[in-house]
């Protein structure tokens, strides 16, 4: 394999990391975080533990197939939650609860059935995953523009919206030319490449979802996460000279 192969393929393993970015720029601002963003905290704490749950199945268990069903799974979870709470419409929770259901369904005839969790990825539940996201984003942002609001690039609504289209938009296009490739005698360097753009995305995402995590307050102002006695430090007022 090429250095420029290998590289790939770490930077590709540790994709799931970039979610430190939002997770640490939430984790100071949780106390502030909306309940409808809140799923969206989470999500990124389930990227950082599929990581690692990775990266033991890589070392110990020579297998790691089965993170793609359970990211699969806690991403579309979190994200549903999150719109299901942030679009207040009776007809689109009625939808997204039935959507979520078959989703569900197909998670596991993906898992224990079309594409078994320790052998193949969830090429089924993965795609129409990352479908039912996609139109959730795209459904918020059109409710977003009709109701004009001011500034709408820096809404956190807006900076979710065009993360999980980024993000999901990009491995759907990769999923199946893996899909396409697994059946076919490539070499792993060119199978690798491919998987650039989803690299691309997560970051791109990751920091888009900083960025969003950023318009919610601090869990406690710069002066009071200072130390106690340093809070209590002052600047002593200094005598003029007397002239003699």
């Amino acid at each position: 394999m090429e250095w420029w192969a290998r590289i790939l393929h770490s930077l590709t393993l540790g994709a799931e990391a970039f979610a430190l970015a939002p997770f640490a720029t939430a984790l100071i601002r949780r106390r502030h975080i909306p309940y409808g963003f809140r799923p969206i905290y989470y999500y990124t704490i389930s990227l950082l533990a599929i990581w690692q749950l990775g990266w033991y199945g890589r070392v110990f268990l020579h297998n790691n197939l089965f993170c793609f069903h359970l990211t699969t799974l806690f991403q579309v979870s979190f994200l549903s939650l999150a719109y299901y709470q942030l679009i207040p419409r009776q007809a689109f929770r009625v939808a997204t609860a039935i959507l979520y259901g078959l989703f569900l369904l197909l998670a596991l005839a993906d898992a224990f059935y079309f594409h078994p969790f320790m052998t193949a990825t969830n090429l089924y539940a993965r795609s129409f995953g990352n479908l039912l996201l996609i139109g959730y984003a795209l459904y918020h942002i059109l409710l977003l523009t009709n109701q004009l609001h001011p500034a709408i690039e820096k809404r956190p609504e807006f900076l979710l919206a065009v993360a999980v289209i980024f993000y999901y938009s990009t491995p759907l296009v990769v999923t199946f030319i893996q899909a396409y490739l697994n059946g076919g005698q490539y070499p792993d360097s060119f199978v690798y490449l491919t998987l650039l753009p989803f690299v691309l995305s997560a970051w791109v995402t990751m920091t888009l979802l900083s960025l969003m995590f950023t318009r919610f307050e601090l869990n406690y102002s710069p002066r009071e996460a200072l130390p106690a006695w340093l809070r209590r430090w002052r600047k002593r007022p200094t005598r003029p000279v007397a002239e003699s």
